[in-house]
């Protein structure tokens, strides 16, 4: 059966007929060029996605370009670098991270976000959760990183939790995977402890420049309001799947 096409005005007034994999996701206005996410319902306004997230104890936000001394002080210590397969940032490298994933003039080109952590209290950029687009604003690949004098403080995961709320809620990505060392078990708990569900486990995944091939879980966590889709039908209004 033919699914019917969705139609919706962008803010520029110019009108758009899509695909019903597309409701409820993100997507560039051919002809404004503005970022946004295409409303659920017909006639309801398109929504411009935003950023920031308070928490109890953090601010999350996209880093910006004023950000990078702080960010590099994350990006350039080896102590946070015990599970990972790359090396610490050149200030250069930290600086192209953060340019590519501007809103929108870095994003329209890598697909990539990267969010600050910040600690409320003392207003220090803490960690980071960077974000990948696997296939575009479908899904996303997720990782994170808290500076490590500030580990095993629950930070991580408050933040992870921020910003999938943000993906979910503000981007409608359909599904979010994370993966991470099989030992680092402090990061398999944050995500687990967030919601994230163990899909299975990829072996000899990364080459560790000491420890040699490692195995890696794999997680993801799927939007609340794609469960329709999950059931394996696509979100078409009036039968059963957008309410």
């Amino acid at each position: 059966m033919t699914q019917p096409l969705h139609a919706f005005h962008c803010r520029c007034r110019a009108p758009y007929e899509v695909e019903q994999h597309f409701v409820g996701r993100l997507i560039k206005c051919g002809w404004c060029g503005v970022f946004v996410v295409v409303p659920r319902r017909a006639g309801e306004p398109v929504h411009v996605p935003t950023f920031a997230r308070t928490t109890d104890r953090l601010e999350i936000d996209l880093a910006v370009r004023r950000d990078w001394r702080q960010v590099h002080e994350i990006d350039r210590d080896p102590e946070n670098y015990g599970f990972e397969i790359s090396s610490p940032n050149t200030p250069r490298e930290t600086r192209r991270r953060i340019r590519a994933g501007r809103f929108p003039s870095g994003f329209k080109k890598s697909g990539r976000l990267v969010f600050k952590v910040v600690l409320k209290e003392t207003g220090k950029v803490i960690g980071l959760v960077p974000v990948g687009y696997v296939l575009p604003y479908y899904s996303v690949n997720l990782g994170v990183v808290i500076h490590h004098p500030h580990a095993g403080k629950g930070y991580g995961r408050e933040a992870v939790a921020a910003v999938t709320a943000i993906l979910f809620e503000e981007l409608g990505v359909f599904k979010i995977n994370a993966m991470c060392d099989s030992l680092n078990l402090r990061c398999v708990n944050l995500l687990e402890s967030v919601g994230f569900e163990r899909e299975g486990e990829a072996r000899s995944w990364f080459l560790h420049p000491t420890r040699g091939w490692i195995n890696s879980p794999y997680f993801a966590m799927f939007n609340p309001a794609d469960a329709a889709i999950r059931a394996g039908r696509l979100a078409v209004p009036g039968e059963g799947g957008i309410p």
